[in-house]
Order: C-alpha cells, then structure tokens, then sequence
C-alpha cells in the first residue's frame, strides 16, 4: 500500500512527463516517511527513496543521450561518484563495487574522455582514500544461453594479444592476473578491448585482469 504501489500500478509516463512524476513520488516518499519506516522497516524505505533520487536523476541524464551524450556519460558518472561516497562513508572495510570496465578504470583508456569512477575513487574520493583495487573482469568465449556462438576472443586477436594468452595459457579455468610486473607499466602490452586492438600501459588502468573462460548471455523475452 502507500504511493510506491500506486506509481507501480500504472505505466511509467512518457518521457516528457517522467521528471514531474517521479517528482511526485519523491515527495509522497518525504510526506509519508514516518508511516513508511514504521510499514516498511528503516533499510527498506531509505534503499526505495535512494532509488527514486537516482531515478529523478536519471530522467535528465537519459534526456540528453541523443543530443548531448558526452554530457549524460559525465552525469550519470557523478551520480554513481556520489552513491559510492555515501556507501563507503558507512564502511571501515574492503568494500566491493561492481561496474562495468570503463567505469573501473583509474585513467582515461576505454569510452568518453572524462574522470571516471575508478580514476574518482583512486584520487579524488574522501571515503576511499586513495585505497582502491580495480579489476577488469572480461570472458573469453561467450554463447547465448541456448549454446550459440557469440564471442572468442581468439577470433579477433593476434598471437601475442594480452588475454588470448591468457585462455590458451588456462582455457578451461577462471585467471587472475595481477598487474604488479612492470612489463604492464611500460606501454607496450597488445589488449583486445570490444575487438579493438589497443598497445597500452594497462596497469594505469587496472591491478588486475580476471578472465572467464566462458560466460552465457542471458536473453530477455
């Protein structure tokens, strides 16, 4: 009961009307908070308004997309700067935060040029403090869930491509490399990033590589 199951009883609004919607649910939220933590329990009503502050925000972000999309990569990076603070200020131990690669990295390699959440995390945060370990976790072969050939990484790389070496060396187990040899600080390391060739210092991006041996993309009907 309560506003979060009438918003979810009707459709979302078309985009245009999105922001006042959600604007309202924000603030059925504040007016009913007392009621709310008493029905629902503190954790469950604090985690449910974080996400429509994140949803009020989004509605901006994904209004830029096509116009301005440098802009809406940069905003939607400072929303997650700005969670991940709130998460570690709460925290006195290895915390772990799951993202995709770009966001990761702690220097600019892969996507929009800007400071992404890793390079944040790494230098600028007051909550991490500079104690970060950032890993790129990437798959070798991909199948579609029912089996069907999608991605190896031996299709698109040379011989001597960092984690075409890494799955013949171990092909049927998950590998962890440390990044801590200074051959991956030096610039001269072949990576196969989304069948791009890049020769980098892959260490200024990330400690570690974990590979997948295999991983299953689950189609959504």
């Amino acid at each position: 009961p309560g506003p979060l199951a009438d918003f979810l009883a009707s459709p979302y609004a078309r985009p245009e009307r999105q922001a006042d919607e959600i604007e309202r649910l924000r603030d059925q939220l504040r007016t009913s908070r007392s009621d709310l933590m008493v029905t629902w329990g503190p954790s469950w009503y604090e985690m449910v308004a974080e996400m429509v502050e994140v949803e009020q925000a989004s509605v901006t972000i994904r209004a830029y997309r096509e116009d301005r999309y440098d802009l809406s990569v940069r905003l939607r990076e400072d929303v997650m700067k700005r969670l991940s603070d709130m998460r570690l200020g709460g925290f006195t131990h290895g915390t772990l935060i799951n993202v995709g690669g770009h966001h990761a990295q702690k220097s600019f390699l892969l996507g929009t040029s800007q400071e992404w959440l890793g390079d944040y995390l790494a230098h600028a945060s007051p909550e991490a403090s500079g104690s970060v370990f950032a890993m790129f976790v990437t798959a070798a072969r991909i199948e579609s869930s029912s089996g069907a050939k999608l991605y190896d990484i031996r299709d698109s790389s040379p011989p001597n491509e960092l984690f075409r070496l890494m799955y013949e060396s171990r092909s049927d187990q998950t590998v962890l490399l440390p990044l801590d040899d200074q051959v991956f600080a030096q610039g001269g390391v072949p990576v196969n990033f989304e069948e791009k060739i890049r020769v980098c210092a892959l260490k200024r991006q990330y400690d570690a590589v974990v590979q997948l041996p295999l991983a299953r993309r689950v189609e959504v009907q």
